[in-house]
C-alpha cells in the first residue's frame, strides 16, 4: 500500500481525497482534516530545518506523526533529531 492511499477508519475501505467513505457513507471529513495540518506541519518542518531550527523541525514533525503516521514522515522525525544533535550547519 502506498502513503497516499487510506482506509476508512470505519470499514476499512481504501479511499483517496473523499468527504465520504465510498463504501460504508462515513464522513472522512475531520480524518482529511487531520491529514491536512500534518501535511502542512511536515512542509513547516522541512522549511524549520533547511533554516536550522532543529528543535522546531522535530517538534513540528512529531506533531504531524500524531496526526497522521507516514512512512516519511518518520524519517523526516529521523532527519530532525539528527541534525538537532549534531547540529548541522544548514549551509552545507
Amino acid at each position: 500500500m502506498s502513503e497516499t492511499t487510506c482506509r476508512c477508519p470505519a470499514c476499512q475501505s481504501p479511499f483517496q481525497g473523499k468527504t465520504t467513505c465510498p463504501d460504508c457513507g462515513a464522513d472522512l471529513t475531520p480524518l482529511m482534516t487531520a491529514m491536512g495540518r500534518a501535511f502542512y506541519l511536515r512542509c513547516q518542518a522541512r522549511q524549520a530545518l533547511g533554516q536550522g531550527h532543529y528543535q522546531t523541525a522535530r517538534r513540528l514533525a512529531a506533531q504531524a506523526q500524531r496526526l497522521h503516521r507516514t512512512f516519511r514522515g518518520e524519517s523526516l522525525c529521523s532527519v530532525a533529531a539528527i541534525a538537532q544533535a549534531v547540529n548541522v550547519d544548514p549551509g552545507l
